[in-house]
C-alpha cells in the first residue's frame, strides 16, 4: 500500500485557500500545497445542480497524516462538507522521500 497521497479539497476564495494551505504545510500535515483556480465546478447539492467559483488546494502528504488533516478540515474549511480526497501517490524514490520527512513529527531533543 502506499504511503504518500495526493489529497485535493476545493474552497470558494483564493484567500481561504491559501489559508488553508499555509496552516497545513504549517503543521507539517502536507509537505507542500498548491492552490489553482479559480475552476468551474458543478454540483449537486441539497437536490439541485449548483454552480460555482472555486480554488483546488492539492495537498502532498502520507496516509498518516490523513486524519490529522481531515480534522483540521472541520476548524479551516468554509464547506459544511468539505471535499476530501485522497489517491496514491507515486512517483520518484527522492521526492516521496522528501514528503514523508516533512511531515514527519519533529523530534525534540
Amino acid at each position: 500500500m502506499a504511503d504518500c497521497l495526493l489529497v485535493t479539497t476545493s474552497v470558494n476564495s483564493r484567500e481561504t485557500a491559501d489559508r488553508l494551505a499555509q496552516a497545513v504545510v504549517r503543521d507539517r500535515l502536507a509537505a507542500c500545497a498548491q492552490v489553482s483556480g479559480p475552476i468551474a465546478s458543478t454540483y449537486q447539492w441539497h437536490g439541485a445542480v449548483e454552480q460555482a467559483s472555486e480554488w483546488m488546494c492539492q495537498l502532498k502528504t502520507t496516509r498518516d497524516r490523513l486524519a490529522a488533516i481531515e480534522a483540521a478540515f472541520a476548524h479551516l474549511h468554509p464547506y459544511e462538507l468539505p471535499e476530501l480526497t485522497a489517491v496514491p501517490l507515486d512517483g520518484s524514490a527522492a521526492y516521496l522521500r522528501w514528503i514523508r520527512d516533512a511531515v514527519a513529527p519533529e523530534s525534540k531533543p
